[in-house]
């Protein structure tokens, strides 16, 4: 169990030491500022900083909660302040999850449910979907498509497969529209943050609209992260921002907020980072509003991954619906073999579609979201199905 602190007078020569010490994964378990006086001279106070860290990512899983758990219920582009801060915990996700056997039993209830549903709809169709439409509809599962979607799209298509096709496409346009993506003439400091789950590439992201904003927009642009949960993570974009030359803040309480915001006042666009979130975790749900309230973004985007299967990313949208978000941006466009899973989040929220990314590379690989070419994409999928064994009838 390596557990160490750091004290200092700059957060960034902190966390530069905790990663030469502690190596690239260390993680923040504490952080506190304070103010102590200066040696000889007893009437003059100094700011310190206090970093607990340590390299085990685990050492606390065994360790008692103190407070109970609140209830968990083809490619696109082809086509945290003076005083102590309350300890970063880190817990093993299982002690804010449901029991692993609960979880189990729940999800096999679901796909009861969502059986019983599928075929209560198939008899009260069962004049209708048969055949051609049978198929479309099975294509359209395979896509992902929420059930109650499936009536949407497949009402009054007609029955032949070229007009099924066509009706389809028009449901599928009509949906995706408006898409949404951020006005290119920002200034005053205006706040973009992005929030979402672990894994999903907000910071690459981040770093992707950076460079469009300040390489092809010719817009001064700052970048303010939250995310000093990982150090990884803070060095990912403190590099992203020496590259481009921009300026970054590290925020590690909501109490240092508005001087942070205050140092990049004369920005046309600040992006703000945000740690990736357990929507499964009601303590980093709590911090994470907590800091979008002294923030006060001017648009929030939830990122979200396009790999996510239909279960997981209902179970996201509604966690994250006690966070407000203006627009989603789906990544990794290029790996997903269900694009029309993205029908769902414009179904659910009602939200527009921002951006999509389609790789990893910065600042190539992110697109303004366009009904039109997503359209396309998801066509091209039902296509593919019906010419690669699903056969319509």
């Amino acid at each position: 169990m390596d557990i160490r602190k750091f004290r200092g007078h700059s957060m960034r020569e902190l966390l530069n030491k905790i990663r030469q010490e502690l190596g690239e994964d260390a993680v923040i378990l504490h952080t506190r500022t304070y103010y102590q006086r200066d040696g000889w001279r007893f009437w003059r106070k100094r700011e310190w900083v206090e970093i607990t860290a340590s390299r085990d990512v685990r050492i606390l899983e065994s360790q008692p909660i103190t407070r109970p758990p609140k209830p968990m219920v083809k490619s696109y582009r082809a086509m945290e302040g003076i005083g102590t801060k309350p300890a970063r915990r880190i817990i093993g996700e299982e002690s804010f999850h449901i029991p692993k056997h609960i979880q189990a039993l729940r999800e096999e209830i679901e796909e009861l449910k969502e059986m019983t549903t599928l075929l209560l709809r198939r008899a009260q169709f069962s004049g209708e979907r048969t055949g051609i439409l049978a198929s479309f509809e099975s294509i359209l599962r395979d896509q992902e498509l929420d059930l109650s979607l499936l009536d949407l799209m497949l009402d009054g298509v007609g029955h032949e497969e070229e007009e099924i096709l066509m009706g389809l496409r028009d449901k599928i346009y009509s949906l995706l529209s408006p898409c949404q993506p951020m006005k290119r003439d920002l200034s005053g400091a205006y706040k973009v943050a992005l929030i979402g789950p672990t894994g999903v590439g907000k910071t690459t992201t981040i770093a992707k609209l950076s460079a469009k904003y300040s390489l092809l927009y010719r817009k001064k642009v700052g970048l303010l992260t939250v995310d000093t949960f990982r150090i990884a993570a803070v060095d990912q974009l403190r590099t992203y921002a020496e590259i481009m030359r921009l300026p970054i803040e590290v925020v590690v309480s909501p109490q240092d907020v508005t001087s942070a915001l205050n140092r990049l006042a004369d920005r046309d666009v600040i992006f703000i980072d945000t740690a990736g979130r357990s929507q499964r975790n009601e303590l980093q749900m709590s911090e994470l509003r907590t800091f979008l309230n002294a923030i006060s973004p001017d648009e929030v985007h939830l990122v979200l991954s396009s790999t996510s299967n239909r279960r997981t990313m209902k179970e996201i949208f509604d966690r994250f619906s006690s966070v407000h978000y203006d627009k989603l941006i789906f990544t990794k466009m290029d790996e997903t073999l269900t694009p029309g899973i993205i029908l769902n989040g414009k179904h659910w929220t009602g939200k527009p579609i921002s951006y999509i990314t389609t790789g990893q590379s910065v600042p190539d690989d992110i697109e303004d979201a366009d009904a039109e070419k997503l359209t396309n994409l998801i066509e091209e999928a039902i296509i593919e199905s019906i010419g690669s064994g699903a056969k319509v009838a």
